[in-house]
């Protein structure tokens, strides 16, 4: 699914939503910054290739000043993954494509690895 983008509140209620377990991809930078990861045409395809398994957020870091205090961000852009309402990871700075689509594999094998650990044998 493309990026959608969001405020805080749409952003927490959709977290609260997500208990589901489906991961959530949240880019935080401000709107209109050149190169910004949340604008980037690797944040939307690495989004959209992940289809139904992933929903995709852009937040406006700039407007949405009480969402970066509340999730600790000290720089943007910053790419933030979630499972089941809890951040998983956090990625800050720009990335590619190829650099984003690596980097959320990795924590989807992870995540995966840990649900199996975590099942009754």
């Amino acid at each position: 699914m493309a990026p959608e983008n969001v405020d805080g509140p749409r952003l927490a209620d959709a977290l609260r939503a997500s208990e589901a377990p489906v991961l959530v991809l949240v880019c935080v930078c401000p709107r209109g910054m050149p190169g910004c990861g949340c604008a980037s045409k690797a944040f939307e395809a690495v989004a959209s290739n992940r289809g139904a398994r992933l929903l995709a957020f852009r937040v406006d870091g700039e407007a949405e000043q009480a969402m970066v205090r509340r999730f600790g961000i000290s720089a943007m852009p910053t790419i933030l993954l979630f499972y089941g309402g809890m951040e998983l990871a956090r990625l800050t700075g720009a990335i590619d494509e190829t650099g984003l689509d690596r980097w959320l594999a990795e924590r989807e094998a992870r995540l995966r690895l840990q649900r199996v650990r975590a099942e009754p044998s």
